[in-house]
């Protein structure tokens, strides 16, 4: 960007200098008038361009100094006593921006993908077909989670990485979910212009050998 700008502005002082030698030169002033004309025309074209290359640079420099997060899941399941299965899911929230990213709020939840019924499958994928704002399939929601933290107490600096473990308790039965983060930088209020939002959806299988859990009812 710095280079363009240079070399726009090297054009320009060229074109005018140019421009100043043919007024001295040429013993017609008429014509040299209108050379000098072409040469300001082109020195002004040469000038909007800069500016815009100028406000394109500066755009990006506001874009570089936004708040940004970028979310991994990590996720891991075992069973917990006869009807019961443990999981835990470690959210990495990296700071991938040139500013500190403060955080107000956190949910985490874990639907259930299966078991589930035919019934239910196609109930749940018609209102999904039906609702042009939903981004994602609505499964049935078995655990979901929100924390609140004060100004100041929780914060990513610049290049760095934060390990949040979540864990949820679920029924034995469940075969697939879809684990879902979501953070925002804002406290509660009405001033939605200031809202910061990242999010991140992972679909997961459990897999443990357990023949008795194919035997089990699924979602109505």
């Amino acid at each position: 960007m710095r280079r363009s700008l240079l070399t726009l502005g090297g054009v320009a002082a060229g074109l005018t200098g140019f421009a100043l030698l043919l007024n001295f030169a040429l013993p017609d002033v008429g014509a040299a008038g209108r050379v000098a004309g072409l040469v300001q025309a082109a020195v002004a074209a040469l000038t909007i361009a800069a500016a815009g290359l100028f406000a394109g640079f500066k755009l990006q420099l506001f874009r570089d100094f936004e708040p940004h997060l970028t979310i991994a899941h990590e996720v891991s399941h075992r069973p917990v006593g006869a009807g019961y299965t443990h999981i835990a899911v470690t959210a990495t929230l990296r700071n991938t921006s040139r500013v500190n990213v403060e955080l107000r709020q956190g949910i985490y939840s874990i639907q259930q993908i299966a078991p589930i019924t035919d019934a239910a499958v196609a109930r749940i994928y018609s209102e999904f077909i039906a609702d042009d704002e939903l981004q994602q399939i609505q499964w049935p929601t078995l655990e979901e989670f929100e924390f609140n933290w004060d100004k100041g107490e929780f914060a990513v600096e610049p290049g760095e990485t934060h390990n949040e473990l979540i864990e949820f308790v679920i029924p034995a039965n469940t075969r697939a979910v879809v684990i879902y983060t979501y953070f925002h930088n804002r406290e509660p209020g009405p001033a939605e212009d200031s809202l910061l939002v990242w999010e991140m959806r992972s679909v997961y299988d459990m897999i443990d050998g357990r023949p008795e859990i194919d035997q089990l009812e699924g979602v109505q």
